[in-house]
């Protein structure tokens, strides 16, 4: 006769396997790579975003076209090492609009991202994150001298 209810010693009911743990690990450390990388691109496009609009504040408020080229490139360099990120290379796009009271300019600034930094080992892989930023050149030119073509900011 055998006693009911009764779970034998060697029953493999409710058991995990060894192997389970090393799985467990490689779960864990790959999720842990997948949001050390998604927050490496949030970074990057948070410092695109200012870069450009650094560029733009400072290409606009100059006087010349090759002074504004010059000041915006250095701006937005300068905002890209700031946040830790100046090893990185950065690409911009300078406007192709003519230089002026009034006209618009669009600036394109793009970084490399490592898709994947293992310690010891490197990097794996690369992302590219760009920006893209529209301002008007002096839009209060009217206070400082017409347009040089009769363009008005208003019109």
């Amino acid at each position: 006769m055998t006693k009911r209810g009764r779970i034998g010693r060697f029953d493999e009911r409710g058991q995990a396997g060894v192997e389970t743990i090393p799985f467990g690990i490689l779960v864990f450390i790959g999720g842990v790579l997948l949001v050390v990388n998604v927050w490496s691109v949030v970074d990057a496009r948070m410092t695109v975003d200012s870069a450009a609009r650094d560029y733009l504040r400072a290409y606009t408020g100059a006087a010349r076209a090759s002074d504004a080229r010059s000041a915006g490139a250095t701006a937005a360099h300068e905002t890209v090492a700031a946040r830790g990120r100046g090893a990185e290379p950065l690409a911009i796009t300078a406007p192709r609009e003519v230089f002026g009271p009034c006209r618009s300019a669009t600036v394109t600034v793009t970084l490399d991202v490592a898709a994947v930094r293992i310690p010891f080992l490197g990097t794996i892989g690369s992302t590219s994150v760009s920006a893209t930023e529209t301002e008007l050149v002096a839009p209060f030119g009217a206070a400082i001298g017409p347009a040089t073509d009769g363009t008005v900011c208003d019109a």
